[in-house]
């Protein structure tokens, strides 16, 4: 997308002062979250992180707004693959909004999980019961990667809802949750890489 300036101009010397006192207000920041672990003791899956860079970063760094499934058996590395897709450069460039991360588990505690996402999007503690609409709206028009690690139940993720510029990346055991989205089974590792 464009992006827009505001542009003032200051008559020299007669507008010094008023330049000063433009450059004395506080700078709006931009809260940009980022919530992916760091993955620790990685061991580099080329092939995997090359489909997740084609299936997630169209050219030019436009990221797709597409659901990919990681799935596979518990211990193969499904965390730690997804953690380092969302630490590469061209991943953070192109989610310019975001990359939060959502570990869902056997019990999960959706509404904690609503209130850290709300939190990390817009600094500020949610105070109201209706966590799941005003993570809509925090989220509407935001290019985000969501990754949902560890999910066992599709409600579980529908607890999150995702403007169509939202990716989600879905970690999982059972790849037949989430029927109508892109799949990267993931395998034991090689020997060379074990």
């Amino acid at each position: 997308p464009p992006v827009l300036a505001k542009v003032r101009v200051f008559d020299l010397p007669g507008g010094l002062a008023a330049l000063l006192g433009e450059l004395a207000k506080p700078c709006p920041a931009v809260r940009v979250p980022f919530m992916a672990p760091s993955p620790a003791d990685f061991v580099d899956r080329p092939e995997e992180l090359l489909f997740l860079r084609n299936a997630f970063l169209r050219p030019l760094r436009d990221p797709a707004a597409v659901s990919v499934v990681l799935s596979g058996a518990g211990g193969l590395g499904k965390t730690r693959l997804a953690a380092r897709f969302c630490q590469e450069e061209d991943t953070i460039d192109a989610f310019e909004d975001g990359i939060l991360w959502v570990t869902v588990g056997a019990a999960p505690d959706i509404a904690a999980a609503q209130r850290a996402m709300y939190s990390a999007l817009t600094g500020i503690e949610p105070q109201f019961t209706s966590l799941a609409s005003a993570l809509g709206t925090v989220l509407s028009g935001k290019r985000c990667l969501v990754v949902f690690d560890d999910v066992r139940n599709v409600a579980d993720v529908d607890a999150f809802p995702l403007p169509g510029t939202c990716a989600r990346l879905i970690l999982t055991r059972n790849r037949s949750l989430i029927p109508d989205a892109w799949e990267l089974r993931l395998d034991a590792m090689t020997g060379e890489q074990a």
